[in-house]
């Protein structure tokens, strides 16, 4: 994962939120110009730490993403080979970082839709076609349920927040 990576996300995340919303006005609120912005998404033009920095902020990054994000701009622009291990490495650690946390809110959120669908007398299989998930995250949900029930059998409300 790089720059380019993050800040195409970044867009189509704020496209989804809002359709009207463009490269052009992604690349003002960057303070860049459109150009700049789609040779950067491109990869015909690099940024620069610094600039990504700026950049990170302006997007509203957490900071992982936001570490991750200059990270990849250094690694873009350094010439030296032991420098780049090193980010190559530091990169590598915070995308694994990102991609966890991201899979634990994935994992939080089919659990608690299988919870309250389950709490309502739905099935598996409307579980599975309306949530789209897999027979096993399925599985998997109502394994960690019945584990929350086991420790804790004189809870009857619990949350699948991640926390």
């Amino acid at each position: 994962m790089d720059y380019k990576v993050i800040l195409k996300e970044q867009l189509q995340k704020r496209q989804v939120v809002n359709p009207m919303y463009s490269l052009r006005s992604c690349a003002k609120k960057l303070d860049l110009s459109p150009s700049k912005v789609s040779e950067l998404l491109s990869g015909k033009k690099r940024l620069s730490a610094e600039r990504a920095e700026v950049i990170a902020d302006r997007l509203g990054l957490a900071d992982k993403e936001k570490e991750l994000f200059v990270l990849s701009a250094r690694l873009e622009s350094s010439s030296k080979k032991i420098d780049k291990k090193e980010l190559q490495s530091q990169i590598h650690i915070l995308a694994s970082q990102i991609n966890a946390g991201r899979t634990t809110q994935r994992n939080a959120w089919y659990f608690g839709a299988v919870k309250a669908l389950e709490d309502n007398g739905h099935d598996s299989k409307l579980l599975r076609d309306q949530l789209g998930i897999t027979d096993l995250q399925i599985e998997n949900a109502k394994r960690f349920r019945n584990r929350i029930k086991r420790f804790y059998p004189e809870r009857q409300e619990f949350s699948l927040e991640p926390v």
